[in-house]
């Protein structure tokens, strides 16, 4: 559900938020997450914060895994809520108002759970107070907000703005310690933080914030100390640097990982985009 989730949000982006070129993959996810929310769940959590569903049936994974998700109902309704935009912007209320009803249906999960424990997106390591999730729930209560407004449920545009604020101000009161934001305690460094920024920057931290910019800075630190390569490059005037998930990472072989590489990439580019604009504005 989270691969599903990002996958479908990049994937409107990519086509520009276009209706006819993103329409009949939407139409499809969103049958999906209508046929999988409301699932009875073997493996005794709430079916919403479920990790894996079998394909085609739809029925919860029932192996071995590590559960709650919950990231999940943040990721699956921010793209939800995007796909009801587009659905209003080219006159189809009556379907926007169904796909908001799922998004209600997860927003309705965080707003009652959203300080619960869970697993991160890397399927290890537990917490209540997930950068990465916490980042997610902002950008679909945002999200959500704008879809209920344009369908003029104001009941349900306020209750998401104020616990969207909530959130936001509960991560930027606490994840920033002067020096990088953190991704949990106990999992301090983790790249899942830049990867956040990417993805929800817009709600919280930008690109081309100062905390962003420090995090970057402790981050080349620790993944330079971490991977030989990194260090080679150096030594060998190679610019650039990989990243990994995390220092003392031992998943298969505890290596840098190019999507999150590529993620810093992404990062550098927005931040430039954005000092461009400001330039181009002045």
């Amino acid at each position: 559900m989270r691969d599903a989730g990002l996958s479908i949000k990049t994937y409107m982006e990519l086509n520009d938020n276009d209706y006819e070129r993103v329409k009949d993959v939407l139409a499809a996810y969103a049958s999906w997450v209508a046929k999988v929310q409301n699932q009875s769940d073997p493996n005794n959590i709430d079916v919403r914060t479920e990790p894996k569903f079998e394909i085609p049936s739809g029925a919860p994974y029932q192996g071995g895994w590590c559960r709650p998700q919950t990231d999940g109902p943040g990721l699956r309704s921010n793209a939800l809520a995007m796909w009801g935009k587009i659905l209003l912007a080219n006159n189809q209320e009556d379907e926007a108002k169904n796909v908001l009803n799922l998004v209600a249906r997860d927003l309705e999960w965080i707003q009652n759970n959203w300080e619960t424990e869970g697993c991160d997106l890397w399927e290890e390591f537990r917490s209540n107070d997930f950068f990465w999730g916490r980042s997610a729930f902002v950008s679909a209560f945002s999200n959500g907000a704008d879809l209920a407004s344009k369908l003029n449920r104001n009941d349900l545009k306020q209750t998401y703005t104020d616990l969207g604020n909530t959130i936001k101000n509960s991560i930027m009161s606490t994840h920033f310690n002067g020096e990088y934001i953190y991704g949990a305690h106990g999992r301090d460094v983790d790249g899942s933080v830049i990867h956040a920024v990417i993805t929800f920057g817009d709600n919280l931290y930008t690109p081309s914030s100062t905390e962003v910019a420090k995090t970057i800075q402790k981050f080349n630190e620790v993944f330079c100390n971490e991977y030989a390569i990194n260090q080679q490059d150096n030594q060998n005037n190679v610019p650039g640097i990989l990243y990994g998930r995390y220092p003392n990472d031992s998943y298969a072989g505890g290596n840098p990982w190019q999507l999150l590489t590529a993620s810093l990439a992404e990062c550098f580019y927005k931040a430039a985009s954005e000092f461009y604009q400001e330039k181009d504005q002045s």
